[in-house]
């Protein structure tokens, strides 16, 4: 009786000790698992990130250009705004310097 306690037991730590380690196996598993998905996880953020800062570049340089556009078309009008002006009064000086020396 005292040998089938004693094999029982010998029997019951054989197999603790086939769980242990098939749990040991499973955790090491699980760990891999866990660092190969943390790492795609961190890849995916990374270019996801990446790809967010390449739209704002490009949306801020199109509304650089866009402004860079409109003050140019602006100031273009102002300039021949300001030459029509400076043409007219320049006719009226000829005018009456003129008007002065012949008067």
């Amino acid at each position: 009786m005292i040998e089938a306690t004693i094999k029982a037991v010998q029997e019951a730590e054989a197999k603790a000790d086939e769980l242990i380690a098939e749990a040991k196996k499973q955790a090491a598993e699980v760990l891999a698992a866990s660092e190969t998905k943390i790492g795609e996880l961190k890849e995916a953020a990374k270019q996801q990130a990446k790809a967010d800062a390449e739209a704002k570049l490009l949306a801020a340089r199109a509304e650089g250009e866009k402004i860079l556009a409109d003050g140019e078309a602006e100031s273009g009008k102002e300039i021949k705004s300001l030459k029509e002006t400076a043409a007219g009064k320049a006719d009226a000086a000829v005018s009456a310097l003129i008007g002065e020396l012949i008067g």
